[in-house]
């Protein structure tokens, strides 16, 4: 080997050397650091940390998977068939569970803006009078909250929207007759089971095609028939509910 060979050999060995000895008492120091009263208490932050940031992971995916088996969606999680005999069955746990059946005659559901309960008219049939029910899917209840009685005599509900999570518009109209008769509109709170007539139409009117507009309004069509019920004419009114929904169990 040449001089020169020997030479560069041991500066590059001397440099090594050099590099461990600094190598190992910057090691020293970190361990000596690490196990410092300040060393573990930044360790432990640390630690305390990652384990919080986790748990916050942990929760936002159980929080999606409760979402997401807690919601009613049309066609997704709930099935009403509309051109064969209709029935209402909704996805709960992986399970499909029938809330009506085929021979309950029930009217397409109305599914609440947070999406947890749905309205429906049962039977919803010609001159059958149905009365309307409720399914809440947080506590998998389905119960009877306006019936026949309370419409009158010869009524029947006839539609039922949401206004807001709690409260409901429900459209009453004659049980039986060729030509449509709605007449009536009640707000019915299903926390305090409050009903309110909200409005009334004349003997020769019919209310038709019924909107909420902004949680706040009702619209709908008057259709006005003369006195043989040949011919009519129509109108749009849109009704302020505000103060009818104030006055009970807000939404």
């Amino acid at each position: 080997m040449l001089e020169s060979d020997i030479g560069i050999s041991m500066v590059n060995t001397g440099i090594i050397n050099f590099l461990l000895k600094k190598g190992n008492a910057a090691l020293s120091r970190i361990t000596n650091f690490c196990f410092s009263k300040v060393g573990i208490f930044l360790l432990r932050s640390a630690l305390t940390l990652c384990l919080l940031i986790s748990l916050f992971l942990v929760g936002c995916s159980n929080e999606r998977s409760i979402n997401s088996s807690s919601e009613l969606i049309m066609d997704e999680s709930v099935l009403y068939p509309e051109n064969e005999p209709p029935f209402i069955k909704i996805k709960r746990e992986g399970e499909w569970e029938e809330i009506s059946r085929v021979d309950d005659y029930p009217s397409k559901p109305e599914i609440s803006s947070n999406k947890t309960k749905l309205a429906f008219i049962s039977p919803f049939e010609f001159e059958m009078a149905g009365d309307v029910w409720l399914y809440d899917l947080l506590i998998n209840e389905k119960k009877k909250i306006f019936n026949q009685d309370q419409a009158g005599k010869g009524n029947s509900a006839k539609d039922v929207l949401w206004v807001d999570n709690s409260n409901l518009v429900i459209l009453i109209g004659d049980t039986i007759g060729t030509i449509s008769s709605n007449h009536t509109l009640y707000l019915l709170n299903i926390k305090d089971n409050k009903l309110q007539q909200i409005f009334q139409a004349e003997n020769n009117q019919d209310l038709r095609d019924l909107k909420i507009v902004n949680g706040k309004s009702i619209s709908f069509e008057i259709v006005t028939y003369n006195e043989e019920s040949t011919d009519h004419a129509s109108e749009i009114k849109t009704l302020d509910i505000t103060n009818f929904i104030s006055e009970g169990t807000p939404g």
